[in-house]
């Protein structure tokens, strides 16, 4: 389980998840998950796309103002760029699709599929 926390109406978020374990969340004393916090600053936004096991995938603005999209494990905190953002024009449109990702970007109409398998 992943939550976005957003700090008013700023571009940018942080990124906060709970792994749950067999389907359930465990019940605590003060009633506050121990969420392992994957991105704890405002210097971006991060938008969830999909996840492939560990591998969670975000549309993201870092160090990108066009976007671009990256995987970070969750198990092992690795990031990865997957599609660098595009060189003169800003993504349109980033989305799951059959076991991969969709993009196109504003300008050319260029359409593009990364399969995560």
């Amino acid at each position: 389980m992943y939550t976005g926390i957003r700090r008013g109406c700023e571009p940018t978020n942080k990124l906060w998840i709970y792994k749950i374990q067999n389907g359930e969340i465990p019940k605590t004393e003060n009633g506050i998950l121990p969420y392992e916090k994957l991105i704890d600053t405002f210097d971006a936004k991060y938008d969830y796309l999909t996840n492939n096991g560990t591998e969670f995938f975000f549309c993201t603005t870092k160090d990108a103002p066009r976007k671009k999209v990256i995987s970070i494990d969750i198990a092992t905190k690795e990031t990865k760029e997957i599609i660098p953002q595009p060189e003169t024009a800003k993504f349109e449109c980033v989305a799951p699709v059959n076991q991969g990702i969709l993009f196109h970007d504003v300008n050319s109409f260029n359409f593009g599929h990364f399969s995560l398998t």
